[in-house]
Parts: structure tokens; sequence; C-alpha cells
């Protein structure tokens, strides 16, 4: 797990993450881009060139705040999108273990701490939905990952079902 802060500012909710423009058009606010940076900038620090797996990816959110306003869980969807530009894994793959609040009148932080139970590279089997290492998957030229998307053994049970069923019908 490694941890990391940045300053606290209510920009950082989702309730002022957006402003209205001219003609209707909706923009994320300077300081929620500003603070987005910040964030990618700290967890890249903290990271230090250390790997992370394609794999589940646990964060930790602590938001002291200096007031009893706004909500920890409001902040969620900007920590998110900044981790996912750091570490460049799909935000799919992202678990809350801690989501947490307190009052500090000085000095408030947002702190993060991101973690991985492993680091094998791993993908989700699209036919048993189960999390499989890369080794289970068929290598492809195409898509980001450059493999499958169906484990061997969905594959092997798939295709003993194929034949069963080409077998049993009459010509």
């Amino acid at each position: 797990m490694v941890r990391f802060g940045v300053p606290f500012s209510y920009a950082a909710s989702k309730n002022r993450m957006y402003v209205k423009r001219r003609r209707g058009h909706v923009a994320l606010r300077r300081e929620v881009v500003a603070l987005r940076e910040q964030i990618v900038l700290a967890a890249l620090g903290a990271l230090n060139g250390r790997r992370i797996a394609h794999n589940k990816v646990w964060l930790e959110i602590v938001v002291q705040k200096p007031d009893n306003r706004g909500d920890a869980v409001n902040v969620v969807d900007l920590v998110c999108d900044a981790v996912k530009r750091a570490i460049q894994i799909d935000d799919r793959w992202f678990c809350i273990r801690r989501l947490d609040w307190e009052i500090v009148k000085a000095d408030p932080l947002l702190k993060i701490g991101i973690g991985q139970d492993s680091d094998e590279d791993c993908l989700v089997c699209s036919q048993c939905g189960q999390i499989r290492p890369l080794g289970e998957f068929k290598r492809r030229r195409t898509g980001r990952l450059a493999y499958g998307r169906i484990c061997a053994a969905c594959r092997h049970a798939g295709r003993g079902l194929a034949e069963s069923l080409a077998g049993g019908v009459a010509p």
C-alpha cells in the first residue's frame, strides 16, 4: 500500500465539479482540473517507479475537512479519475477498501492509499466472469492488452459442448 496526501479543497466535491459555459456546454472547473493533476503528480511521486499490475486495485480515501460541509463520498469520482490517469488501469478494477472523513481545522488533506494484493497481471473472462492470470488467455494481435477475452477453461468447455452438439445431430 502506497499512501500520499494533497491539500483538501471543496473543488474535489462532485457537487462543485462542473460549470455551465456559454450555449449550455458543461465543463470541469479549472480548480477541479488543477486538483486532479495535483493528485496524479502526487500518485506518480509516491509510486516512484513501482510496477502496478493489471489486477484489482484497492483504494483508501480519508477526507480531512475544515468543517461539517460536504461528504467523503463526493470525492470518490475525482480521486478515481486521477488514480486511473496515474497508474493507467481502468477504474473498473478499483475497489474502495476504506472511505472515511474527519474534521481538521488546520491544513486539511485528502489522503489517498493505493494497493494491490497480487502483482500478477490478470483479466476477467467474459464467459465465466472469473479473474484469471494472463497465461490462461489466448494471445491476440489486436486489442489493448493483446489477449483474448475467454479463458482456456471456457474455450475448452465450449469446444467440447460444440463437438457433442455437432456429433449428436444426424446428417
